[in-house]
C-alpha cells in the first residue's frame, strides 16, 4: 500500500514540475500547484478500467475548469 502512495507522490511531483516550466504558472505558490496537480490526477483516465478516479469516486465525470 505505501508503495501506492509513493507512486501517487511521484506523479504529483511530475505535475508539479511540469506545470512550473510553464510561463503562466511560474508564479503560482505551491498550494494552488498542488490543487492543479492533483486535479490533473484525478481526470486521467486508468488503462485498466477506462474511468477517471474522480468518476470511480463521484459516479461522473469531473468538472475541469476552462
Amino acid at each position: 500500500a505505501i508503495g501506492i502512495v509513493e507512486r501517487h507522490h511521484q506523479l504529483l511531483r511530475e505535475f508539479i514540475r511540469t506545470l512550473r516550466r510553464e510561463s503562466e504558472f511560474q508564479e503560482c505558490n505551491i498550494d494552488v500547484l498542488c490543487a492543479i496537480a492533483t486535479m490533473l490526477h484525478n481526470a486521467q483516465i486508468s488503462n485498466v478500467d477506462g474511468q477517471t478516479p474522480a468518476h470511480r469516486a463521484y459516479g461522473r465525470a469531473p468538472r475541469i475548469p476552462m
